[in-house]
């Protein structure tokens, strides 16, 4: 079982059927959608009540819960998107790939306006910071990795014993990050001063 979740709308994914749930109220969410996407998910992003789901043929579903028949495909991943993210306005998304295409995308717009190729080893999440203005990538082996939606790479940042992150995820317009270690700690960092000045390295 998966269970992909926001600050609104909680998504399970079970052997028989995918459910989606109220964030607020617990209640489960009526909605019909093919089933084959859910068993091909790889990631699942929310914006309002705009949900974006990650395959594993490279290919990115899109669907308002308001109108969940009226979905669109966006295609141009050439292998599985792992990893993908609404920015803040929830205009765009970035999506990355298993072999590192970093892509990003104008919800309503079936091609990419930008893309960029990430030298990541392991990579785990995917996020926009507001605070920032960056599409942020967590990797396990080189840390945190800032782009812009231009493809311009604004830096690395160190993460402390990053090979023990298990998991992570942000807080409301991504303003803080959090981090999981495999020992069960949970750490909270503020998205804007978690870590010193931008290591000059290259990614």
């Amino acid at each position: 079982m998966q269970v992909f979740q926001s600050h609104w709308l909680s998504l399970v994914v079970s052997a028989d059927r995918p459910m989606l749930y109220d964030g607020l109220s617990g209640k489960q969410v009526r909605f019909r959608l093919p089933k084959e996407i859910f068993w091909q998910a790889s990631d699942v992003s929310f914006w309002g009540d705009r949900m974006a789901l990650g395959t594993n043929d490279g290919r990115v579903y899109i669907v308002g819960m308001h109108a969940p028949t009226r979905g669109h495909w966006l295609q141009g991943q050439q292998e599985a998107v792992d990893h993908l993210a609404f920015c803040s306005s929830g205009e765009s998304l970035g999506t990355l790939s298993r072999g590192g295409a970093l892509r990003f995308w104008l919800i309503g717009c079936p091609n990419e306006f930008g893309s960029v190729h990430v030298h990541c080893d392991d990579p785990i999440h995917l996020d926009y910071i507001h605070n920032r203005d960056a599409w942020m990538i967590v990797d396990r082996k080189q840390g945190l990795l800032l782009y812009r939606d231009d493809g311009r790479y604004l830096g690395r940042f160190a993460l402390p014993n990053r090979s023990s992150v298990t998991a992570v995820a942000t807080g409301m317009w991504s303003k803080s990050l959090v981090l999981v270690r495999k020992n069960g700690d949970v750490e909270l960092w503020d998205s804007l001063s978690l870590v010193p000045a931008l290591q000059p390295s290259m990614a």
